[in-house]
């Protein structure tokens, strides 16, 4: 298993439909099994972590101790609001109360902060990094936000990034004052018709909105310089790990090949590879011996059965090997398999990490 002692932040990534959530969660839970005290973070709309760990229904939105377990460590939970992580990091960044509540009380600011794409990224990377600043935690699992490929994780928050940059802020802070007048005087003849229509769908104040937002925003630009670059320390930090969840499926194993290289771009690295769903755990077969003709009939059609499932999953193995040697013989390869009851509580955790073992023919670390 993961030695979790060598490391800080464990940061889950993988394509939607994979099963990282859960995997996220039970590499907590196995943390805090080892004495670790552990927090795990999600953005997760579906409430799949806050269900796993039985923590019923309710918001846990702070940093939650979650119940049932009896381990010699602790394991905390956290869901990221991505309104409440924005709205704290304006406070925390703005130079003066006044700049504070211009920006919460824009309306733009308010679509914005939950809307734009990167935005989800944004925040649960700020909230990793509060949370390890805190030094409240030996280790952070991070279960990255929902996305249709993994490398959309490390491409996002540049999005956000860019919104807070002088190059592009300053072509919308209002000039002395003049708001609108501003605009149609640096915008061409067409772009100031179209401001023009805009205004009349979205009202008269849409223009000072939008001056308004980005005037304040330029107040942010070096606190959101330096957190910028605090994260991307964080990322490619000796004691952050990142752990590719992916599934025994030629596409997702090849969208794992991807995201490895885009790392390496980065500067940070894959440490962990985990096949989920590798092998159904229903798959089993029976043994014909002693039964009466009845029973060893029905053992046998088992038995055929179990043997077709197993040559599937042995072609798709293939793909898996192919994967591991384009990631290099050093990295360390772990399986889960498909288990045949839902992963609920923290017994149910317990048990799916238990059976994360190394891939076939590979060494643990």
């Amino acid at each position: 298993m993961i030695d979790f002692r060598k490391h800080k932040i464990l940061i889950c990534a993988g394509s939607g439909g994979v099963g990282k959530t859960t995997v996220a969660a039970s590499l907590g839970v196995a943390a805090a099994q080892r004495g670790l005290k552990v927090l795990v973070l999600t953005i997760d709309p579906a409430r799949r972590l806050a269900n796993a760990l039985g923590l019923g229904s309710g918001d846990i939105f702070e940093a939650t101790q979650v119940p049932g377990q009896s381990f010699s460590g602790e394991l905390s939970a956290m869901m990221v609001e991505p309104q409440a992580v924005f709205d704290d990091f304006i406070r925390r960044s703005a130079p003066n109360k006044s700049v504070t509540e211009k920006l919460l009380s824009n309306t733009l600011y308010k679509q914005l902060s939950t809307t734009l794409s990167g935005s989800q990224e944004f925040t649960s990377l700020e909230l990793l990094l509060t949370a390890h600043q805190s030094g409240k935690y030996d280790l952070i699992v991070l279960d990255t936000p929902p996305a249709q490929h993994a490398i959309d994780f490390l491409k996002s928050p540049e999005k956000i990034y860019s919104l807070f940059q002088r190059s592009i802020t300053q072509w919308f802070i209002r000039s002395g004052g003049e708001g609108q007048g501003f605009f149609k005087k640096v915008f061409n003849k067409g772009t100031r018709l179209a401001l023009d229509a805009l205004e009349k769908i979205t009202g008269e104040g849409f223009i000072s909105e939008l001056s308004g937002f980005f005037e304040n925003m330029a107040e942010l630009q070096k606190t959101v310089s330096e957190r910028s670059l605090m994260v991307h320390q964080l990322l490619s930090a000796q004691e952050t790990a990142f752990v590719l969840v992916t599934a025994i499926d030629e596409a997702k194993l090849s969208e794992a090949g991807l995201f490895n290289e885009d790392l390496k771009k980065t500067g940070a690295r894959l440490s962990y590879l985990i096949v989920n769903r590798a092998f159904p755990q229903w798959a089993v077969p029976v043994s014909e011996e002693g039964l009466s003709d009845q029973s060893r009939r029905v053992a046998k059609k088992i038995n055929e059965f179990y043997e077709k499932v197993k040559s599937y999953y042995d072609k798709k193995d293939k793909y898996v090997i192919q994967l591991m040697e384009l990631l290099g013989a050093d990295l360390p390869v772990y399986q889960a398999p498909e288990l045949d009851v839902e992963v609920v509580g923290v017994e149910g955790l317990e048990v799916l990490a238990q059976l994360i073992q190394p891939y076939k023919g590979v060494k643990d670390e």
